[in-house]
């Protein structure tokens, strides 16, 4: 099981990281060749037991049943919070952020909780409900048998939402070239250095910098511009994930300065 897992992540991986397309949508437009060419492939799941299918499909059917009220109950909640914190300015009463040994911290953050009550919404008519597609289309052919009438046409809506979506990401793909910035980084200015890096070590002619927002670190080896015209300027001498490799190219060239 924990191989499946570990293919699967990495073909998730692979597949966002290449080509720009979030994974459930992959399947989604493997799913869209099976609704469209009609494929029976609902036929090669009649003899398993679809009794949990069907009450994962009947849990679908109640949020999709009831998509406006739970829209309408999620934004009533986001106006009161923003009420409650920007309006009445109720931060004085928040507990103070709590720090942890091992150096994070925990806080509570309105603005936060409002941008993932938002996401859920994003969520629910996007990956949730393409869930459901594929395990609807897959057990039951696209037959609707939960939903009442008006739902169905939301369903239909949603479909044609994502198509839209789908093809929105296919286009990305194609026409945007996704690559790391530091990989083309030939000069950092001073500014940026302050703002955007943090110090690991430095002499008065080389530092060894990496990024303060990266989800991979990347170590990086500058010089000072020997250029008076750019004297604001760092030179990238040296840049590298493995740190061993940096810490040995850093060392080697402060211990001749």
């Amino acid at each position: 099981m924990n191989d499946l897992l570990k293919i699967y992540e990495k073909l998730k991986k692979d597949i966002e990281n290449r080509w720009l397309i979030p994974f459930h949508y992959v399947v989604f437009g493997l799913a869209l060749v099976v609704y469209f060419l009609e494929i029976p492939i609902y036929k090669l799941v009649n003899n398993l037991d679809k009794e949990l299918v069907d009450k994962v499909l009947y849990a679908f059917s109640l949020v999709y049943d009831h998509i406006v009220l739970i829209f309408i109950l999620i934004i009533i909640i986001i106006l009161i919070v923003y009420l409650f914190f920007d309006v009445f300015n109720m931060n004085r009463f928040v507990p103070s952020p709590t720090t942890y040994v091992d150096g994070s911290e925990s806080s509570i953050n309105y603005v936060s909780a409002i941008k993932r009550l938002i996401n859920f919404m994003i969520l629910i008519i996007t990956k949730y409900w393409i869930t459901y597609f594929i395990v609807n289309l897959i057990f039951h052919n696209d037959k609707l048998l939960y939903l009442n009438n008006d739902s169905k046409h939301l369903y239909k809506c949603l479909l044609f939402l994502n198509i839209c979506i789908f093809i929105v990401h296919i286009l990305k793909s194609i026409f945007i070239i996704k690559i790391m910035a530091d990989d083309s980084l030939r000069l950092i200015n001073e500014n940026d250095l302050t703002d955007f890096y943090i110090t690991l070590n430095k002499n008065d002619e080389y530092r060894m910098v990496k990024p303060k927002y990266r989800k991979i670190d990347n170590f990086i080896i500058i010089k000072k511009s020997e250029d008076f015209t750019n004297s604001n300027e760092y030179k990238v001498i040296n840049k590298s994930k493995n740190f061993e490799e940096i810490i040995y190219h850093f060392d080697n060239l402060t211990s001749n300065h």
